[in-house]
């Protein structure tokens, strides 16, 4: 029983180290495999660079939040970690952006719709 404890606690000090480890990995690839940066990676300001669709994770983060426990918060949220290229970054990126631009316009004829009314009430 003690030694599955001993390694337990290795097993859960790992985590960190594992964590800071996969972000250097993804600051390598970033910044010095991707031709152009991480920028270029982008579509409109979704990032699917490191994860396949990074929506479960945005509102999941802490910023006191250990790189270790932002993954494994992004996890259990629902996301895929996973290491793509620029072209597989760039083609999970567009259809999430694409309904983000459908989202955003709708908004926007929203408010459009309510200053005409609100105008015209106001005679």
């Amino acid at each position: 029983m003690r030694d599955a404890r001993h390694d337990d606690a290795r097993a859960l000090a790992d985590v960190e180290t594992v964590g800071q480890e996969l972000q250097h990995l993804y600051k390598l690839r970033n910044g010095y495999l991707i031709a152009g940066g991480y920028t270029a990676m982008l579509v409109d300001t979704i990032d699917c660079t490191q994860w396949r669709d990074p929506r479960p994770v945005r509102h999941h983060g802490r910023g006191n939040d250990t790189v270790a426990k932002a993954y494994v918060r992004g996890l259990r949220a629902g996301a895929v970690l996973w290491f793509p290229d620029k072209a597989e970054a760039l083609d999970a990126a567009q259809p999430i952006a694409a309904e983000q631009r459908r989202k955003a316009e709708h908004a926007a004829q929203i408010r459009r719709q309510q200053d005409s009314s609100a105008a015209a009430f106001a005679g």
